[in-house]
Parts: structure tokens; sequence; C-alpha cells
């Protein structure tokens, strides 16, 4: 098995990165951690065309927001699971921070962490619930 991977903000680099055995193509609705939104509907066309399945990976948008399915997605993913908490901590009531390079994408590799442009500095940062004020206080004493 292989792996080709493609900028999904470019249909054009989606086709470029199909191969003759490809089987499966698997996109974010939201790519994390850079915020891209993919041509969905148009890639889903591409793989109808070309027999592949495609998969949408849904975590970041509602599915209130976003069916996948609308883009001829066979299999949304995650959506459908019945867990509370998805990935890691988005979708929890709770503000999580944490090193993107050295946790979500340290088995990519650096060299596909700089491809994507994830510093190995890259902080994320998913909002809670939290009041707002004591959330910038924590911040403030944080980065003081």
């Amino acid at each position: 098995m292989s792996v080709s991977r493609a900028d999904a903000g470019s249909v054009a680099a989606v086709e470029a990165a199909l191969r003759p055995n490809t089987r499966i193509v698997f996109v974010e609705a939201i790519a994390n951690p850079g915020t891209q939104v993919p041509d969905l509907e148009r890639i889903g066309a591409l793989c109808r065309e070309r027999g592949r399945l495609y998969v949408v990976h849904n975590t970041v948008t509602s599915a209130a927001l976003f069916r996948p399915r609308d883009a001829d997605a066979l299999l949304p993913v995650l959506n459908r699971l019945r867990i509370p908490i998805k990935a890691t901590g988005l979708g929890d009531t709770r503000t999580l921070v944490i090193p993107v390079a050295p946790t979500i994408y340290w088995e990519a590799g650096a060299a596909v962490r700089a491809e994507m442009g994830i510093a190995d500095g890259l902080i994320r940062v998913s909002v809670g619930l939290e009041d707002a004020q004591d959330l910038i206080a924590d911040f403030d004493q944080a980065l003081a």
C-alpha cells in the first residue's frame, strides 16, 4: 500500500495525485490545522468519474452545516460515531491548547510537516465555553 498526498485546495492537484492503483480519496472538510476549505463537490465529481471511493473527514464541521453525502462522499466519517468527544478535544466544552508537531502530526515526519506549513512551534488552540475573561487572564499569565 502507498499513499499520495495532495493539496486538496486544488482539484487539479488531487487529480494529479491519482494513480492507476488509487482506490480511495480522503479529504478533510476543513483542513486541519490551516482551515483551508477544498472544493468538495468537484473532488466528489472527480472521484465519481474515476470510480474512486471518496471519504470526507468532517471533524471540524457540524453535520448541521455540511453533509459530506451532499458532495458525493460515500463514507462520511466521525459524524456517525456515537462518542461524546471526537479527535483530540474538538467538540469538547473545554479549551484545549496543544503543540501540533509533536502530537497530531508527529508520525507524518518533518518533511511532510514542512510541506504542510506546520512549524515545530505551532500551537493549536481550540476554544471551549469557559468565560472569556478567565481565558484571557489564563493566557496573559501563561505568556507573561
